[in-house]
């Protein structure tokens, strides 16, 4: 949970940050695919 949510967090900056850090917590590999989208 450390290079993943790193990556989400980067993400969620762009996108939405609230969302990254929801399931941030959570998933983390969802986290990745739904950015993906």
């Amino acid at each position: 949970m450390t290079l993943k949510a790193r990556i989400i967090v980067r993400f969620s900056v762009l996108k939405k940050p609230r969302i990254a850090i929801v399931w941030m917590q959570d998933w983390e590999e969802v986290g990745l695919e739904v950015w993906d989208e």
